[in-house]
């Protein structure tokens, strides 16, 4: 039923439909309607098909805030950041939102402050950076 398949650099497809992932991120939405206009490359418009160079974990995490499924939180530290990028690379706000309220109120930057202080610098999150 879905109407497009995402797959991952370590080959894991996920079949989506375009109308939820569009409303949940800015992104996916932009790169829909520009494959319409212009199949190539983004999408193989005879298999609607896109590649993307999330693993099948980080992806299928991330879709966990688009769909109803229940969410991967309790992960490991460097797990929760690969999905935040994800999330940030994607624009997908209620992850965004919902990953640094996590981060921030549990003692997981504790594990490795040099290393989430980095990643708020790279990726411009001030507030994660208040709490690293």
């Amino acid at each position: 039923d879905a109407d497009l398949m995402i797959r991952t650099s370590d080959g894991v497809e996920f079949r989506v439909f375009k109308s939820l992932l569009g409303m949940a991120s800015p992104v996916f939405r932009d790169m829909f309607l520009l494959s319409d206009n212009h199949p190539a490359p983004l999408t193989t418009s005879v298999n609607n098909q896109v590649e993307v160079a999330e693993t099948g974990e980080v992806l299928g995490s991330l879709l966990t805030y688009v769909y109803p499924l229940p969410r991967a939180l309790g992960l490991p530290l460097s797990k929760m950041l690969s999905i935040l990028e994800a999330a940030l690379k994607y624009e997908v706000e209620s992850a965004i939102a919902t990953l640094l309220s996590y981060l921030c109120s549990t003692k997981l930057i504790g594990e490795d402050p040099l290393g989430v202080f980095l990643f708020s610098v790279k990726f411009d999150v001030p507030n994660l950076r208040r709490n690293a």
